[in-house]
């Protein structure tokens, strides 16, 4: 990542500028340092308006973090938001959890 200039001292909006610029590839895993190749299945995107690339470890690594964070590894727990995502598709814009409340009164 020598062409970016991605260093704690500057702010998000000027690291953000340099993901407009073509010079500033992203060459390592933001997280291990690790060289990128797409073709192994490392990926390159962006967090919002920051370039980042994960190596293939680190993605599933950072998705597995996110699967126990919220809770997805538990099957009660993907069971009861599978039964929200029908309601939402069901009723648009409404959580379950309104009509719930509403049904209580």
């Amino acid at each position: 990542m020598e062409n970016c200039d991605m260093n704690e001292d500057r702010t998000s909006m000027e690291r953000a500028a340099d993901a407009e610029d073509p010079n500033c590839d992203m060459d390592e895993c933001r997280t291990c340092g690790a060289p990128i190749d797409e073709e192994q299945g490392d990926i390159r995107g962006y967090f919002g308006i920051l370039p980042m690339a994960f190596c293939v470890w680190c993605t599933s690594s950072l998705t597995d973090m996110v699967i126990q964070m919220n809770g997805f590894n538990d099957i009660d727990v993907l069971e009861e938001r599978l039964e929200e995502l029908k309601h939402e598709e069901k009723y648009p814009g409404k959580s379950k959890h309104y009509y719930n409340r509403q049904d209580e009164h």
